[in-house]
């Protein structure tokens, strides 16, 4: 793993949270220094996924200040995410199970 994926993994790790309201408009995110902790990786890193967030609309990020979330969604908004995301999850893992237990049966 390198450290693009690693950034995006971080960068998925809070777009996850923003949706499913963990975060919400206001809330500070924690410094860098504890997310290089928390996740193993470099400040470069962190920095990365941040900037993408930045940029995206989901926080603001200024030197020497708290990073704190911008975005703002409805109840709904954040409902429906959620089902989304989820539904992939299950439609690809379903399939997958569909298609070995398919493969099991043919091979008898």
């Amino acid at each position: 793993v390198n450290d693009s994926q690693y950034s995006n993994l971080i960068y998925e790790y809070f777009l996850v949270r923003f949706h499913s309201r963990y975060y919400k408009y206001g809330d500070t995110l924690p410094s860098i220094d504890i997310l290089c902790r928390e996740f193993n990786v470099s400040a470069q890193t962190v920095k990365v996924s941040l900037r993408r967030l930045r940029t995206e609309g989901y926080i603001s990020m200024h030197n020497g200040m708290a990073t704190t979330v911008i975005f703002r969604q409805t109840r709904q908004e954040a409902a429906d995410y959620i089902l989304n995301y989820f539904s992939e999850r299950w439609d690809k893992h379903w399939a997958g199970s569909l298609r070995d237990e398919g493969d099991k049966h043919h091979k008898r």
